[in-house]
């Protein structure tokens, strides 16, 4: 089964360039099965079916203008669940050297860890013991330097955080025409970044769009998330449960789990898990076409009130937040390495063992 050719440990390069080389020829014949592997600890599931036709909903008269989203024309990769308090900790304690006071105790940089100890005056940063694998929150520009450092490979100098995905410099704030506070982030990903933080429109065809959702062929968006046209059951896996979405506030049998992939069964066609419930997730999207003052955020999240969860799960829902108010989570989006490049590695590999 192709998706279950996931590099989950540190292994040769050798076995590295087998395993992704079988993934990418069997996906070929399973083009149904999500094709995923693993990068810094994280799996990624490949989106395809370039050119796919948007979702287009209905505008609210008077709110909101119609909306035409989720047309993709590339193929990308997407994080399977969403960055973890255990891998939040791993980027919070290799910036904090490089950060002053205000920065590393900021509300919006780690407000789900907690301070272990110190070392050489500055806090080390970790996950609270039991939440090491509940979804980290943090805010949008913190988010963009966790791109930054994952894009430099995670070198341990100022510079690695400061640019290659999004441009730091560019962060700050002015007076815009419509005479609101508006910031001056950059607003979409560098050219040629590796990491970085979905659009609306990444997000939305990895969650929702199925090329196959009305026949062979015939592609379209499911209503809710994991491929289902009808509302997710709130509740613990075994007992039915769809999602935790919603969970704080769940009162049946059993605990909802707050730990990210709780719910295997409940994927999207690519392989995504967790667009329902977990956190709602930042995109690099600005809220409105007319003024910068909010990036957009999808998903549900398990704090919600059940009576909001029929208005915010279903597709369309759009949650905004500042960029420097930490209110939600993280979905990483990388590039697909060429195929050529993998190919000729393991040649070059294969040719060396038999020289030697």
């Amino acid at each position: 089964v192709v998706h279950q050719f996931i590099i989950s440990s540190p292994e040769p390069f050798m076995r590295t360039a087998v395993v992704l080389l079988a993934l990418a020829a069997a996906a070929r014949f399973v083009a149904s099965q999500p094709r995923l592997s693993e990068v810094y600890g994280q799996v990624y599931a490949e989106v395809g079916d370039p050119g796919n036709a948007p979702y287009v909903y209905e505008p609210i008269p008077g709110v909101t203008p119609p909306r035409s989203i989720g047309a993709v024309d590339r193929r990308y990769r997407i994080a399977v669940t969403e960055v973890t308090e255990t891998q939040w900790a791993e980027f919070a304690n290799a910036i904090t050297p490089f950060l002053t006071n205000n920065e590393y105790f900021n509300s919006d940089f780690a407000p789900t860890l907690r301070i272990g100890g110190f070392s050489n005056g500055r806090p080390v940063f970790q996950a609270t013991p039991g939440d090491e694998n509940y979804p980290a929150v943090m805010g949008w520009r913190w988010a963009s330097r966790y791109c930054n450092w994952l894009h430099n490979g995670k070198a341990l100098t100022a510079e690695a955080f400061q640019s290659g995905a999004y441009d730091t410099s560019t962060f700050g704030t002015e007076i815009g025409e419509f005479g609101f506070t508006e910031y001056t982030d950059q607003s979409t990903r560098s050219t040629g970044a590796t990491f970085w933080i979905p659009s609306e429109d990444e997000w939305v065809k990895a969650a929702f769009y199925d090329p196959n959702k009305n026949g062979e062929g015939q592609g379209g968006y499911w209503r809710y998330a994991g491929m289902s046209d009808d509302p997710l059951v709130t509740a613990p896996p075994g007992m039915g449960g769809e999602t935790n979405a919603g969970g704080e506030h769940y009162d049946g049998p059993g605990e909802v789990p707050f730990d990210v992939g709780s719910y295997p069964n409940a994927a999207s066609y690519y392989g995504l898990l967790d667009t329902s419930g977990g956190r709602s997730e930042w995109t690099e999207t600005w809220s409105s076409p007319l003024f910068e003052r909010e990036r957009l955020a999808l998903g549900s999240d398990y704090f919600i009130r059940p009576d909001f969860l029929e208005m915010i799960e279903p597709i369309g829902w759009l949650g905004a937040g500042s960029p420097d108010g930490a209110t939600h989570g993280l979905r990483l989006a990388t590039s697909i390495p060429a195929p050529c490049t993998l190919g000729a590695l393991l040649v070059n590999t294969l040719m060396a063992r038999r020289r030697r």
